[in-house]
């Protein structure tokens, strides 16, 4: 059948649970989410984990793909975001606030 996930989880729906109790961050969540539904059967498609999800059905083959190459360790990973830097330093930002907390 196409499109049907064969991926081995090396954790326990236990392990899993308790993973999702304990897990505070969204995106992390989701993609513990995943391998649970995976492990209990709940999807048997990336496609359907995907809708229920309501992500892309690339982005959830990109977190099995790297939880394949390196295990939970490697889905987690939170890679840093690229991204425009601050147009204004930290110094600044503390001087403007305390600045704005004066009534003048």
């Amino acid at each position: 059948m196409s499109g049907v996930v064969k991926i081995e989880s090396r954790e326990t729906k236990e392990e899993l649970k308790a993973l999702l109790g304990r897990e505070k961050d969204a995106h992390r969540y989701e993609k513990l989410q995943v391998l649970y539904w995976l492990k209990t059967q709940t999807v048997e498609t990336v496609l359907s984990a995907a809708v229920r999800l309501g992500k892309h059905r690339t982005t959830v083959q990109r977190w099995l793909s790297s939880y394949r190459k390196g295990g939970r360790e490697e889905l987690l990973l939170q890679k840093p975001r690229s991204g425009r830097p601050r147009m204004m330093n930290p110094e600044t930002v503390e001087r403007l606030s305390k600045e704005l907390l004066q009534p003048e």
